[in-house]
């Protein structure tokens, strides 16, 4: 029986009677040596399903159950001049349309890297697999920057064989092969430092990740493995056709269980090199891609959008290493704009100078551009100032530190800009917490998206600084013991905004969405919430007065400003350019303390602009309930105002609002 998907071989679900008289189902895939078309042929059939058989092994060996257990491979004639190679392994009925949980499946990866040695202890495989439909080269190497050269220069000849040399993009791979990666990859292995050859899937990506059905238990499939630096693993999760594994919690829960290599600053570039590889092997694949150059894909939902979305592909990740490890100035210049790390250039946007003295917005004259931006854009949305409760409460808003002392020293200074940060997330839970009891069928779909938003700028900001704002700080002043109270407000309510995550994205519809339920989990850790949303700023700002802050205009008070300053402008961005951006300038008041703060954060105002109303357009129908109108002026939150033209808010939604009011939204006015 025909069971399961696969671009490359065949496949079928294949039923056996035992000699017990019980029925055993094993999952079949073949791939023929000479058919044409899709499966994949020659040699690389072989290695395919010999490959993925010892990989299943390997992986099996490292962490049981990671994978269906596999039972053999080999090969019959089919005719004449005609072979069929064939592997099977236990059969499990998937399921896909559920997310893994990030901390189980963080560390069955780990586990998987941990345990999965090297028989030589050196880089490379015992037996040729397959990515996609291609061979990589396993030949055993000493050292990783030679393995992944091999592996780097199999995806180019690839590539090129199926489209083309492309002069530029060859000239680049030169320079990345013979200096970036001799340099990025060999300062792993050099003044002192080295890495053990992990056992890594290969090809691990949401498409090859699924749930059995009756256990529930994660289960993944097609590997092809190798044994390689780990953090090869995740250059996969870096590419365009990457879903859930953008979410942050994933990475952060992996680099908890496997320490990050040394340079650990290097991380996010050795991770933009490792997703040059996928990148070409997808072109490779398919005939006529554009994964080798830059990626243009139609936006959602399509009888609306006729726009392109430009996103970073793998000669713009060269040329951007290539800059920063070994320059050569007869190559193209990076272009920051085609990066999704740093602006997405959406809704037909063509030219966008980083610093321009006048709205540099071109749109494309065409009338589904204008149709899009028009329906969805937040700058096109009506909105009336408050009648009434607003996102102030049930939590209270941050007073910042340097309107309540006068200072302006940098800790005070990175307190301010930490509470302004948090005051955004906090009318993001207000707002949630308020609408909630109001939602109806045609609202739930948004509203529930709108919330997931909230959740995923709650734990990547967590993370964020867990992972990089504390240690720095620690370095800083030579204290390790500043973030102690701060590590145990974390753990009061991160399991409470994961179970928040949990509850919606486990519903089935949106509109099953029930406001007691969410508003239940919603309490289980408002309290610590609240108190850490306060306490933290309060923490950064007594740093002031620590015996190894450095003195001001020094040097070093220039380097600890730059470090806040550098966390700040990209704890927002990271945390999503299409979802939590626009999240975050749309409950940004720009009235707060009597706007002292409409500025903030500092930049052009056409750019914020931009990152409210263009950007805002992608997710447009979410940001309805917001808190702040596209201007950066406090709103009616929407449910509350179209629930005030039927009838009066429900007694239990009156009530825990004035509990919360009992419990003074002010206090914390004058906390410092």
């Amino acid at each position: 029986m025909k069971s399961g998907v696969s671009t490359w071989a065949r496949t079928a679900r294949l039923s056996a009677i035992l000699e017990d008289g019980t029925r055993k189902d094993y999952f079949l895939k073949l791939a023929y040596e000479r058919t044409a078309q899709q499966c994949i042929t020659g040699q690389g059939a072989r290695a395919l399903v010999q490959g993925e058989y010892h990989s299943a092994v390997t992986i099996n060996q490292a962490s049981p159950g990671l994978v269906p257990a596999p039972c053999g491979w080999g090969q019959y004639d089919v005719g004449t001049d005609e072979t069929c190679f064939f592997y099977i392994c236990d059969f499990h009925q998937m399921r896909f349309d559920k997310v893994p949980d990030r901390k189980v499946f963080a560390e069955k990866i780990a586990e998987m890297h941990k345990n999965g040695k090297s028989p030589t202890g050196m880089f490379g495989y015992p037996v040729k697999t397959v990515i996609g439909k291609l061979e990589r080269t396993v030949t055993w190497e000493e050292s990783w920057a030679a393995c992944f050269t091999n592996l780097l220069g199999d995806a180019i000849k690839y590539d090129n064989d199926t489209n083309g040399v492309w002069p530029a993009l060859d000239a680049a791979c030169n320079q990345l092969i013979g200096v970036v990666i001799p340099r990025l990859l060999g300062a792993l292995q050099s003044d002192g430092r080295s890495i053990a050859p992990a056992l890594v899937h290969g090809d691990l990506w949401e498409n090859n990740v699924g749930h059995d059905e009756s256990t529930g238990k994660i289960v993944v499939f097609d590997p092809g493995c190798t044994y390689a630096h780990n953090e090869m693993e995740f250059g996969t999760w870096r590419c365009r056709w990457t879903t859930y594994f953008r979410d942050a919690e994933f990475l952060h829960y992996y680099k908890r269980a496997y320490t990050v290599s040394d340079p650990k600053e290097e991380w996010d570039d050795r991770n933009r090199l490792y997703s040059i590889h996928p990148y070409l092997i997808d072109s490779a694949g398919h005939r006529g891609s554009i994964s080798r150059e830059t990626w243009v894909e139609r936006m959602v939902p399509a009888a609306d959008y006729d726009s392109n979305m430009v996103f970073n592909s793998a000669y713009n990740d060269v040329l951007f290493l290539c800059e920063k490890y070994g320059p050569l100035e007869s190559l193209e210049k990076y272009d920051p704009r085609k990066d999704v790390a740093t602006i997405v250039i959406i809704c037909g946007l063509q030219q966008l100078d980083p610093q321009p003295p006048s709205l540099a917005l071109y749109l494309k004259p065409t009338h589904h551009v204008t149709t899009s931006f028009f329906n969805y854009s937040p700058y096109m949305s009506t909105t009336s100032a408050p009648a009434s409760q607003w996102a102030d409460a049930p939590i209270a808003l941050v007073a910042t530190p340097q309107r309540l002392t006068g200072k302006t020293d940098l800790f005070t200074a990175g307190a301010t800009h930490m509470a302004l940060v948090h005051n955004a997330l906090i009318r993001g839970f207000n707002s949630i917490y308020q609408q909630a009891p109001y939602i109806d069928e045609q609202l739930s779909h948004d509203f529930v998206r709108y919330s997931l938003t909230w959740a995923s700028f709650v734990t990547s900001h967590h993370h964020d600084e867990e992972d990089n704002l504390f240690g720095k700080v620690s370095d800083l002043l030579d204290d390790a013991t500043i973030w102690t109270a701060t590590h145990k407000e974390h753990e009061s309510f991160i399991d409470g905004v994961v179970q928040f995550q949990t509850y919606l994205t486990s519903l089935s519809t949106a509109t099953e969405l029930s406001a007691d339920e969410l508003l239940r989990i919603m309490d289980s850790f408002r309290a610590p919430l609240d108190n850490h949303l306060h306490s933290e700023v309060r923490t950064i700002a007594a740093l002031a007065a620590h015996p190894n802050t450095p003195a001001e205009g020094s040097e070093e008070a220039a380097a600890a400003a730059l470090v806040f300053k550098t966390w700040g402008k990209n704890t927002v961005t990271k945390a999503g350019m299409l979802d939590v951006v626009p999240f975050f300038f749309l409950n940004l008041d720009r009235t707060f303390e009597n706007g002292l703060w409409a500025q903030w954060p500092p930049m052009p105002g056409p750019i914020r602009w931009i990152l409210t109303n263009v950007v805002g357009t992608y997710h447009g129908s979410w940001w309805r309930f917001a808190s702040c109108g596209s201007d950066g002026r406090p709103r009616e939150l929407l449910a509350l105002e179209l629930h005030a033209k039927k009838r009066k808010p429900t007694q239990r939604h009156t009530a825990s609002l004035a509990t919360s009011a009992g419990e003074n939204p002010t206090a914390h006015a004058d906390e410092l």
